[in-house]
């Protein structure tokens, strides 16, 4: 069951690793530059909505920092921090959290990017958030977006994400009221 959970990402990581391996044609030394190669570093500033799906009737409005590292050309590892402002129906909440964030970009058309990201963390919210719930959450992350090239060093970036929040039955289902929605986000990535 456990290793069931683990497919998708051992997949994905195939993937990504296979479109990374250089062209034995020689095609790869005339083909354009990667718009992120490896080893660059960028910051990412983001404004965030969410709405709810299911399970809950929350509205999240947050706003995140995030620093991303390219390990590949155009395929990055990241850390990002985000506060929350989260409306419920009794009591409004707030909210600190820090994820692990990986991105692909895997289609560039001139001054754009299309990317798949996503990640997961944790974070603290007061009140209990959902209501009924804790304070401690998991929170996870999933998406497409894309990037529009300002200049060389910056980007605006915007897109969708799949958003969920619960504390992962940490204290049995009874006490794990959860959150699912969309969020929609729209910011700038600056290359340090």
């Amino acid at each position: 069951m456990r290793q069931r959970r683990f497919q998708p990402f051992l997949l994905l990581l195939a993937f990504t690793a296979a479109i990374q391996l250089p062209s034995k044609t020689g095609a790869a030394d005339s083909a354009k530059p990667a718009e992120f190669p490896q080893g660059t570093w960028t910051l990412e500033l983001t404004g965030s909505y969410a709405d709810h799906i299911r399970f809950s009737e929350d509205r999240f409005a947050f706003g995140t920092v995030g620093a991303n590292y390219y390990l590949w050309d155009n395929l990055s590892l990241g850390v990002h921090l985000s506060g929350y402002s989260v409306d419920q129906p009794h009591d409004d909440g707030y909210g600190v959290g820090v994820e692990a964030f990986g991105r692909l970009h895997f289609l560039t058309l001139d001054r754009f990017t299309l990317y798949f990201d996503g990640g997961g963390g944790k974070g603290y919210f007061d009140p209990e958030t959902p209501e009924f719930g804790t304070h401690w959450n998991y929170s996870a992350k999933v998406g497409f977006g894309l990037t529009y090239r300002i200049n060389d060093d910056a980007w605006l970036m915007g897109g969708a994400r799949y958003f969920h929040v619960s504390n992962g039955d940490q204290f049995g289902r009874e006490n794990n009221p959860s959150y699912d929605g969309i969020q929609y986000y729209a910011g700038v990535m600056i290359k340090l």
